[in-house]
């Protein structure tokens, strides 16, 4: 399971990118953290690398194919700052 020790630099969101559950060799939507629905194995990908395929890890018959499920996403560069008015 992902952890932090500062939550000051975690933001929650609603975005329905954390609901879906990648098939193994997507192409990752966003840069983070994903988790494997079926066994709970954690990897971190960079956008917009490959997330691993079924040959990366071994599953049960019960924990089915790998899909992948970001669970925590790299927010990215920030805004640059307002230009300031010149007079």
């Amino acid at each position: 399971m992902a952890q932090y020790k500062f939550e000051r630099y975690l933001k929650f969101s609603s975005d329905a990118v954390y609901d879906k559950a990648l098939p193994a060799g997507t192409a990752a939507p966003k840069s983070g953290i994903y988790r494997c629905d079926g066994c709970g194995h954690e990897i971190t990908v960079l956008e917009p690398a490959l997330l691993p395929g079924d040959d990366h890890h071994s599953h049960t018959a019960q924990q089915k194919a790998v899909r992948w499920k970001l669970i925590v996403a790299d927010a990215g560069t920030p805004s640059a700052p307002a230009q300031r008015a010149s007079f």
